[in-house]
């Protein structure tokens, strides 16, 4: 099944850059196999007229700066025609339309746990670089397992707290997430 799925900059980037392959989410709904379209910010910029019974075609750029053109039918273009009068404007996630979707994520395995039995393994593949441990390479010094794990705990949560703190499930309050494990596929 296709499903929408939001996600920041930030996590976008580490999408296209291999180093996330994990989320964490409350409440959502997913299962092996499920196909999810990244919604992420992003806004209209020129439009081409297309033949009014077919639709228009419109340039979509993305906050990491990679643009593309976008053909909306017409059945679909008068629900987004009112971002036409604002061009050059940053659009929420929550808006994206499915056609200037330019990334979509496998679901490759999902899982319940508790927010906080997340593993330091874990908390990479969610896409915080793990800069401590290069830090430490070029000091030629040694950093303790437990001192690691917890600069990299201290990153997840600053993370997770950015995105979820405000709607009541930051890291303190230990919530069950659904884990969901993806790769990044060509549709």
């Amino acid at each position: 099944m296709l499903r929408p799925i939001l996600f920041n900059t930030e996590m976008v980037r580490a999408i296209l850059d291999g180093r996330k392959t994990q989320t964490r989410r409350i409440k959502f709904d997913c299962e092996v196999d499920d196909v999810l379209w990244v919604r992420e910010t992003w806004k209209m910029g020129f439009t081409i007229e297309g033949d009014k019974k077919d639709g228009f075609n419109c340039e979509i750029e993305f906050k990491d700066g990679i643009s593309d053109m976008v053909h909306f039918k017409k059945e679909r273009a008068k629900k987004f025609e009112k971002f036409l009068l604002k061009p050059n404007k940053w659009i929420s996630s929550m808006y994206m339309p499915r056609e200037a979707c330019r990334l979509f994520l496998k679901v490759e395995d999902v899982w319940e746990q508790k927010l906080q039995d997340i593993s330091p393994g874990c908390i990479c593949c969610e896409g915080v670089e793990d800069i401590f441990e290069e830090i430490y390479k070029k000091e030629r010094r040694f950093l303790a397992n437990e001192v690691h794990k917890r600069l990299l705990i201290d990153e997840f949560i600053k993370l997770w707290d950015s995105i979820n703190a405000r709607r009541g499930y930051g890291w303190d309050t230990n919530p069950m997430v659904k884990v969901i494990e993806f790769k990044l596929v060509k549709v």
